[in-house]
């Protein structure tokens, strides 16, 4: 991994970009700096958690116009959001890298899923559950025969 550093006044004219010691806004002409940092997250095709990740990327444009891209670090462009692992919970929200979801919904997903795991039946994912509104998820519930409260 390289060793990079950035500071910025907010503007592209007083952004510094240093890639293992060299200053790179200095000896070319940027034109666009790109960060992408993830947090480890749990995909729903695997339990396996991913690792997180960072990416650093900017273009530059020579003398003649020809523009070319360059990239350090690493970054998997496939995971585009969603919600990961349970990490905390606060009063009526639970927090999971990704998001925070209601308390109320995150136990109904939780129900619904082990339900069908439990039966056997084909259940969506969590990631796409939590997409869904709480009547929504509330109907299925219904639907799969589960006892709701409240």
């Amino acid at each position: 991994m390289a060793d990079i550093n950035l500071k910025t006044d907010g503007t592209i004219t007083g952004t510094v970009l240093t890639v293992d010691g060299k200053e790179v806004t200095k000896d070319e002409n940027i034109v666009d700096i790109f960060l992408h940092a993830c947090a480890p997250y749990k995909s729903q095709y695997s339990d396996t958690p991913y690792k997180g990740n960072v990416t650093v990327s900017y273009t530059a444009v020579d003398s003649e116009g020809k523009m070319s891209k360059h990239e350090f670090g690493t970054c998997d462009g496939e995971y585009t959001g969603g919600v990961g692992p349970q990490m905390k919970e606060e009063d009526s929200v639970v927090r999971y890298i990704g998001s925070p979801v209601d308390k109320v919904l995150s136990e109904l997903v939780d129900k619904i899923t082990t339900h069908c795991s439990e039966k056997k039946i084909a259940c969506p994912s969590k990631e796409t559950l939590y997409t869904r509104s709480l009547v929504s998820l509330t109907d299925k519930a219904i639907d799969l025969g589960l006892t709701i409260e409240g």
